[in-house]
């Protein structure tokens, strides 16, 4: 997992080629302005997920997991808790589905609180709870860039 502000993601842009183009497209692109959707950055290898939604109490956490994927978790407006755990250290709960891309767990794992402008990267090894409110629900506008390995 890294965690960052997005002024600092060019840090990051030497780590993989489409994980630079994925940070590209957030410093680029006024987020805040962009409708909830997907957008193609590279095809089915690098795209983008804009939502919106209100955020969950921490005993709602659903522990997932992606094994095609990078994600890059970026929140544009709000804050968010998420949580994070080596992947190795979770039970599954619901089977790897090959179609979707992702794995649901269980178990326990860290929580960080992710504000307006920063982002948390989770690679396969990663397991993840997101959309989690960090005191109160609140609405979160984010957008989720997945990268093809």
């Amino acid at each position: 997992m890294i965690f960052d502000s997005l002024s600092q993601s060019h840090l990051y842009d030497v780590v993989h080629p489409r994980l630079a183009a994925g940070f590209d497209f957030l410093r680029k692109n006024n987020v805040l302005e962009l409708a909830e959707g997907k957008y193609e950055i590279d095809g089915t290898d690098l795209f983008a997920i804009v939502s919106s939604y209100p955020t969950k109490p921490k005993e709602e956490v659903k522990w997932e997991c992606h094994e095609k994927y990078i994600d890059i978790q970026y929140i544009a407006e709000g804050v968010e808790l998420i949580g994070y755990a080596p992947l190795a250290s979770m039970e599954s709960v619901t089977p790897y589905n090959d179609v979707k891309d992702v794995a649901f767990l269980k178990g326990e794992g860290n929580y960080v609180v992710v504000p307006q402008g920063y982002f948390a990267v989770f690679y396969p090894h990663d397991a993840h709870g997101p959309n989690l409110a960090v005191d109160q629900s609140v609405k979160v506008k984010k957008v989720v860039v997945k990268i093809k390995l």
